[in-house]
């Protein structure tokens, strides 16, 4: 293919794999978040019932799709979120690779769609994310597939073979053996750079406020009391975030024309992939947009070019050079050896069995040391060390380095993980102080059991066996006529899906954000697109800029003991924000629109759960049962803390409803356009009264006093 065609419609394999493990990962780490709040969010006793959610979205017109809509018990939500947790995780290990990425995919699509109110762009990006990729092979490496599948395919049967690395397939031959949608080229590939360009260009264009321009855009973000993480509440509107605002403003400018720029494409494509990953960490760490930011930070991997894997991992060290005397009647070490083989893509391993004789190499058993001699750039015959012996070389394997130095058992195993591109950092985990001795341990009982394990695994326990030499010939690695163009078939197949999937997010972009150009013959896959929850509205993270107003929730709320607290939190209700938003970015997105007038058919469910009990209030105990609520939302400037009441700065306060007996009081507004909390004033007779008799607050709640108290009292549904 075209150099500058394979530019745009292939993404290396290391990228791939890279960007699966990546985005595995804070596939995970979202998974964490949503476990915590299980209950809230995709149970029938949390804030939205699955048959409330499905009756206001048919009376809307809308049509959602979720897996997680069957389940209704907190049981249920619970054993659903951990096989999803085992479809990411086998996703992540690369483990039938494919198949778990589209039930990942499935599972976040189920996620986002249950509970509509709380999700958000990290939901559309991850989703689009998972749906572009799927039609290009992200197994291909550092995955349990390729690790199967590479030693399937080293047919080396002898140690010279092993130390030729016969048998590895090249570059050119595995191109070969797949089918069109894996390699050379994909429209899926195009898609991922296209769809990377999109969201920059999105974000570029729309955060284009006064505060973007004079650099105050993320300080007001990290002193909004929802929007930033406690990380960026700590940061506020210093110098650091003033940096970071111009950095993330330059940032989604010149990624988009890093991506598309064909000369220097090594360099080039390495600076675009650091941009992206600077842009996405600011997002994931500092503001509580879900997985928004670590998508964008995943996404940096599929930046990275063929040049740039190349420079680093093909990069030969001398210092790294290591030659590994290995058991040659052990079956499992010698399927290791091969295994490292096709990892060392340095060339930094020279392997040489612990017993036998090499005729092209002149050796037998432990004679001489094969050696790699760099001015000849060639293996070479040295003598052998005098510590190293057919009793040492029995017992463990042995690595001795070009100065002569002999490791063996762990610390041969960390020197040889040190040699090897991307393994590396596993190596000096391996040689930290407590790390060693664990795995000097481990390494003794592996060693014990290898002819046993050898055996299990169905490899020889004394050597490996001839293998036919048709199997290790790169001309055999040919495929059948027929093989062939069921390939091309499965390919073009995989192929359209690419196209489907790129056409509609394409598509969404283009409807929901002020791009310049319209989708045209693509706009009825908008449909699809927002039925699969990419909805692509970017326009809504900090566009045109942070607001400088703030709006917060509170619940005054009174337990049958009369304690008085605030469900949400746990703890006393209080106006202030001067302590960080720990709810995380569900809670951030469900609050926010939950208290908007457009979503007041959803409020009679919220309204019920709080009745019950909170995200941090778990209301199980008889005493802690919930007898009165108030809710208020609550609005202010940027960095208000309604404790300091500052004139002019006191928040303004809006009740959203009242259930059961109501607050304690403690909580007061002024015509509704100001708030703050007193201590509460009850009447020590009414106390007793309902310390005797709490069972009667189930039954009915007190009178009202006032015709505006009972106006206030009346159901929201």
């Amino acid at each position: 293919m075209n150099p500058i065609a394979s530019h745009y419609l292939r993404i290396d394999g290391r990228s791939l794999g890279l960007f699966r493990v990546l985005f595995g990962g804070a596939l995970i780490a979202d998974w964490c978040a949503r476990l915590r709040d299980v209950q809230a969010f995709y149970s029938n006793e949390g804030v939205l019932p699955n048959h409330n959610h499905l009756f206001n979205l048919k009376n809307e017109g809308k049509m959602v799709w979720s897996a997680l809509h069957a389940t209704s018990t907190l049981g249920e939500a619970t054993f659903a979120l951990f096989v999803i947790l085992f479809f990411y995780v086998s996703f992540t290990l690369g483990w039938r690779t494919r198949a778990f990425q589209a039930l990942s995919l499935v599972s976040l699509v189920s996620l986002a769609g249950r509970n509509t109110l709380a999700s958000g762009p990290g939901d559309w990006l991850g989703i689009g994310l998972l749906a572009v990729t799927l039609w290009l092979p992200l197994g291909t490496r550092f995955s349990i597939d390729a690790l199967f599948r590479g030693a399937r395919e080293h047919r080396a049967d002898t140690a010279a073979a092993l130390q030729a690395r016969s048998g590895i397939p090249t570059e050119e031959e595995t191109i070969a053996l797949r089918s069109p949608g894996w390699s050379p080229g994909s429209i899926a590939a195009l898609g991922v750079l296209v769809q990377m360009v999109l969201l920059f260009l999105s974000l570029a264009l729309q955060q284009r406020g006064a505060a973007w321009a004079d650099g105050s855009a993320l300080g007001r973000a990290f002193s909004s009391f929802a929007v930033a993480t406690p990380l960026g509440a700590s940061i506020g509107a210093g110098g650091l975030s003033v940096a970071l605002t111009h950095l993330v403003r330059a940032l989604q400018w010149v990624v988009p024309a890093l991506l598309l720029v064909p000369i220097a494409r090594g360099p080039v494509r390495a600076v675009a992939a650091l941009g992206i990953a600077l842009h996405g960490l600011v997002y994931g760490l500092f503001l509580n947009l879900g997985l928004f930011g670590w998508a964008i930070a995943s996404m940096a991997a599929l930046a990275l070019s063929r040049e740039a894997w190349d420079a680093v991992a093909t990069r030969h060290v001398p210092a790294r050079v290591r030659t590994v005397i290995y058991d040659a009647d052990c079956g499992i070490c010698f399927w290791l050896c091969k295994l490292l083989a096709r990892l060392d893509a340095g060339r930094h391993l020279v392997f040489q069995p612990n017993q036998g004789q090499d005729e092209e190499r002149g050796f037998t058993d432990l004679e001489k040391l094969l050696a790699w001699d760099e001015k000849k750039g060639a293996l070479t015959t040295r003598d052998m060390p005098a510590s190293v012996n057919a009793k040492l070389v029995e017992e463990t394997v042995v690595a001795v380095d070009p100065d002569g130095n002999v490791t063996t058992r762990a610390e041969a195993v960390r020197d040889v993980l040190r040699a090897l591109p991307g393994l590396s950092w596993l190596g000096v985990i391996v040689g930290l102080p407590v790390f060693s001795s664990i795995a000097g341990v481990a390494y003794d009982a592996f060693a014990a059991r290898r002819t046993t394990v050898s055996t299990e695994l169905g490899l020889a326990a004394c050597g490996t066996g001839p293998a036919p030499a048709a199997k290790g010939d790169a001309s055999a690695r040919t495929a059948s006529p027929a093989t062939l163009l069921l390939r091309r078939i499965s390919g073009a197949g995989r192929e359209l899906g690419a196209a489907l999937a790129v056409g509609a997010i394409v598509a969404q972009t283009a409807a929901v954000n002020p791009l310049g150009f319209s989708a045209g013959p693509l706009e009825p896959l908008t449909r699809l697109a927002w039925w699969a929850r990419v909805e692509a509205r970017w326009g809504e993270v900090l566009a045109p800029e942070p607001p400088a107003t703030q709006g917060w929730m509170v619940t005054d709320t009174i337990v049958r003991d009369e304690r008085v607290l605030d469900v949400l939190t746990g703890a006393a209700p209080t106006g202030s924000t001067a302590a960080p938003f720990r709810l995380g970015a569900q809670w951030a997105r469900y609050l926010d629109t939950i208290q908007r007038e457009e979503f007041r058919p959803y409020q009679s469910a919220f309204k019920a759960y709080l009745g019950k009990r909170g995200p941090r209030w778990a209301g199980e105990e008889p005493s802690d049962k919930v007898v009165g609520i108030e809710a208020f939302w609550l609005t202010g400037p940027v960095g208000t803390d309604a404790t300091a009441r500052m004139p002019g700065e006191e928040p303004k306060a809006r009740r959203l409803f009242r259930s059961g007996r109501g607050g304690s009081g403690a909580f007061r507004t002024d015509g509704g356009t100001s708030s703050s909390f007193d201590e509460p004033k009850r009447d020590p007779a009414s106390v007793t009264r309902r310390l005797q008799a709490p069972e009667a607050l189930d039954e009915a709640p007190p009178a009202p006093e006032t015709p505006a108290e009972a106006k206030d009292q009346e159901p929201r549904e």
